[in-house]
């Protein structure tokens, strides 16, 4: 079954999200005074910092995409070890008991 491919809320790059929080950020503790008529706390500017700071800490996905990559190589290349290996042995096999045999084909 192929995963779903997660979708984002918003449509520009992790670095444009993080620039964009810090700016609303700085406005807030700026216009402190006025934004506590709307109920915005500094203990919720500092979880909404702490926040942005955890999420522009993660991996990017170039970064993801690399590791990703390199996985894959490393993957085929064991897999090209194993490919190599099984064919030394049946030819082995075949030597021994012919490609018409009940034996070879099991």
């Amino acid at each position: 079954m192929k995963k779903k491919e997660a979708v984002r809320a918003y449509n520009f790059s992790d670095g444009k999200l993080v620039t964009t929080v810090n700016e609303k950020i700085a406005f807030i503790r700026r216009d402190a005074a006025e934004f506590n008529g709307f109920g915005i706390t500094s203990a919720m500017v500092d979880a909404l910092e702490s926040q942005t700071n955890l999420f522009s800490n993660t991996a990017t996905d170039i970064e993801l995409a690399g590791n990703q990559t390199e996985a894959t190589a490393t993957k085929e290349a064991l897999a090209e070890q194993l490919q190599g290996a099984i064919r030394a042995i049946m030819s082995r096999v075949v030597l021994k008991y012919g490609e018409q045999t009940a034996k070879y084909k099991k």
